[in-house]
């Protein structure tokens, strides 16, 4: 999910229960991710821990992507989920798993 935000991928950001969860920012408000081992490997210093339900929606909104709340008919398995503008590729040019 962070690497969709990151690229700009998220159409719509699809937000349910994510408890107490975290991710690692940058300066950048698009520089999100699930740790900073990931950051680090993007060549970022981590800014701030912040609360998963907090960043991603920001994220989300910084690239222009809707936000949905999940309710019962909708329920992302990890506590959040996305519809992709277009299907996400590396840079092989091979599609995300």
């Amino acid at each position: 999910m962070c690497a969709a935000l990151r690229d700009g991928d998220v159409d719509t950001l699809i937000v349910g229960e994510l408890g107490e969860a975290t991710v690692v920012t940058g300066k950048a408000r698009t520089t999100v991710a699930r740790d900073a081992d990931m950051l680090s490997e993007l060549g970022e210093p981590v800014d701030r821990v912040a609360r998963a339900d907090e960043a991603l929606p920001f994220a989300a909104i910084a690239v222009g992507a809707a936000l949905v709340r999940d309710d019962n008919r909708i329920a992302p398995l990890d506590g959040v989920g996305a519809l992709l503008r277009y299907a996400a590729t590396n840079r092989l040019g091979s599609h995300r798993s």
